[in-house]
């Protein structure tokens, strides 16, 4: 937790970690999955529940999404909460309907999905695979790096980029 988010201990516990937590309980994430997003994304805490992660699961809620799904999103990957609706959440919801024709309920299956930057990620795989008119789950598309990507779909003119992995080998 320290070298993901080391400002943590500057924040109230009273005031603004515990108001954090009980938001998250509030939405039904179980004991196991809170001391993930404590140990992995601590940095969710630090934001005021009622401003930050209200208008998020709102607008889930708007969408259609039921509160169990919106703890599966939220406890699947816990930053969708502090992402901004207008220029990430939202953008992203509507490639996925709109573009890639996919059910927005595909997101509850792989909530990680909302982690992946729609300009340099979502978009460039989709139109790759579109080319080659292979169809595929989100976590087949977008649970791997560039190099895994153009492994699993052999495309061609699909720019790899070597991984962090790569390059420390190098």
């Amino acid at each position: 937790m320290l070298t993901h988010c080391p400002n943590i201990f500057g924040y109230s516990i009273e005031n603004r970690l515990q108001p954090s937590i009980k938001f998250l309980q509030s939405l039904g994430i179980q004991k196991d999955e809170l001391q993930r997003v404590v140990t992995l994304f601590p940095h969710v805490l630090c934001r005021k529940a009622d401003k930050v992660f209200r208008p998020v699961v709102e607008h889930l809620h708007n969408l259609g999404f039921s509160s169990q799904q919106v703890a599966t999103i939220a406890a699947g990957y816990p930053p969708v909460l502090i992402i901004s609706i207008h220029h990430s959440l939202q953008p992203k919801l509507d490639f996925l309907v709109k573009v890639m024709r996919h059910p927005l309920a595909d997101v509850v299956d792989y909530p990680a999905y909302f982690s992946s930057s729609l300009r340099r990620t979502i978009e460039p795989r989709y139109r790759k695979l579109q080319q080659c008119a292979n169809g595929c789950s989100l976590s087949d598309m977008f649970d791997c790096n560039n190099t895994e990507f153009a492994r699993r779909f052999p495309l061609a003119n699909f720019p790899v980029l070597p991984s962090a992995t790569v390059l420390k080998e190098a």
